[in-house]
């Protein structure tokens, strides 16, 4: 997403998920300072650009506004691709949240001996850094200054799932957290893109001409090392599956790492789906014991036993709700060893081509 620095371009693709950091201008960027595209928005500088796309900062002159505009390469322009764009802009309309990133609307731009259409989404600016470099910085948080951003983004999902979407790539790059005036941060939930709506009477009735065949069944959509043991067996992400990446999330922020990392990548799909994940007090001694069920009820490998609602997580952690009884290890359905290496070879594909698609800085 954006971020307004002036380290050097690089760019993280990941199932969908673009991820660019700020860069200096160059001669052949598709917009130039100064211009004003769609009758309203006047480019400032590009602040990211990748294989995939570029992103600038802009000035909205009908709102008064900063914005930031994301486009596509043009050779990377396809009728699927720009589906998603809509997609993520339709989904995005439904939630309206101070911890959700605004996105204001999609268009496309004809540009002078470029054969086509090229889309660009006006989104809320973002000037702080993601949950990602702040890990990376900070190794890992404390409780402390983990359960504002915890809280946050738990509103957000709640949000998100009341509005009937399913977000389905929830991890550390696609949280924003935006310095505030009076100290702390504002923790925003970035990237829709590879969302969708849940099977809920909420949104039964909606129309999604444009986006109904992205979000097909048997397809791997997400990021793997943030993926439910539901998506690895390739069954339908639903508001439990967020519940559970939101959990590993949670885990990483307190821990500093990962649970299930294994030398490879294979033994890392075997551990998710067949193993119960180590306690994070084991890597931190002393945890409270409120965040150590909390995430272990979170990575339940039994969606039905997970929490309910993203809002419980925060209550849980408060102490505001009562816990269950932890559940015996293993009693979730082994999961038959041949399609895990099925899943395996299509994540391993999909590893591939993300590199392929990568530029390097």
């Amino acid at each position: 997403m954006e971020r307004d620095s002036q380290s050097e371009s690089d760019l993280q693709q990941s199932s969908g998920t673009i991820t660019l950091e700020a860069t200096a201008a160059e001669p052949e960027d598709m917009l130039a300072p100064g211009e004003v595209v769609h009758q309203r928005y006047r480019i400032e500088r590009l602040i990211g650009k990748g294989g995939m796309g570029e992103v600038y900062a802009a000035f909205d002159v009908a709102e008064g506004r900063r914005v930031a505009l994301k486009t596509v390469q043009p050779e990377r322009v396809s009728d699927k691709l720009v589906a998603r764009f809509y997609q993520e802009y339709e989904l995005s309309r439904r939630i309206s949240h101070p911890n959700v990133l605004q996105i204001y609307e999609v268009f496309e731009l004809e540009r002078p001996g470029i054969e086509v259409s090229v889309p660009c989404m006006a989104m809320e600016f973002l000037d702080g850094e993601t949950l990602l470099e702040r890990l990376q910085r900070d190794q890992r948080l404390s409780e402390e200054e983990a359960l504002p951003i915890v809280c946050q983004m738990a509103s957000a999902l709640a949000a998100s799932h009341g509005a009937g979407v399913v977000h389905r790539d929830l991890k550390p790059d696609n949280v924003f957290l935006l310095p505030r005036a009076g100290g702390g941060v504002r923790a925003v939930l970035t990237d829709f893109g590879v969302a969708r709506q849940a099977r809920s009477p909420v949104v039964q009735n909606a129309s999604f001409e444009k986006t109904d065949s992205l979000t097909a069944t048997n397809v791997i959509l997400g990021t793997p090392f943030y993926m439910a043991p539901e998506q690895l067996e390739l069954e339908t992400a639903n508001t439990a599956t967020d519940i559970y990446t939101f959990g590993l999330v949670i885990y990483e922020m307190i821990t500093g790492t990962l649970p299930f990392l294994r030398p490879s990548t294979l033994q890392t799909v075997f551990a998710r789906v067949r193993e119960d994940p180590e306690p994070p007090s084991k890597r931190v001694p002393g945890l409270d014991p409120r965040w150590e069920a909390t995430i272990m009820r979170c990575l339940e490998r039994d969606p039905s036993k997970r929490f309910t609602s993203a809002g419980e997580i925060c209550a849980a952690l408060q102490g505001r709700e009562q816990q269950p009884a932890a559940s015996e290890p293993g009693q979730r359905e082994r999961v038959p060893v041949t399609w895990i290496v099925l899943v395996f070879v299509v994540v391993l594909l999909l590893a591939l081509l993300v590199g392929w698609w990568t530029v390097p800085p």
